[in-house]
């Protein structure tokens, strides 16, 4: 079994990830909704943030 100090760690170290993938997300999201009011295409918004057409789709009408 490995130390008490070493398990906290590696625990932290997951927190951490996952916080700064969910950061990551909100990030991308809010580009996209300013993209989308601004009217920019969605096949280009799309291809600069990665989202799915569904992710996009959900996002559009949660603006609208």
């Amino acid at each position: 079994m490995r130390p008490l100090d070493v398990r906290i760690q590696e625990g932290n170290e997951r927190k951490m990830k996952q916080v700064l993938k969910k950061g990551r997300k909100e990030g991308i999201l809010s580009i996209a909704a300013n993209m989308i009011k601004e009217k920019v295409d969605s096949d280009f918004i799309l291809k600069m943030t990665g989202l799915k057409q569904d992710e996009l789709e959900k996002l559009a009408k949660e603006i609208n």
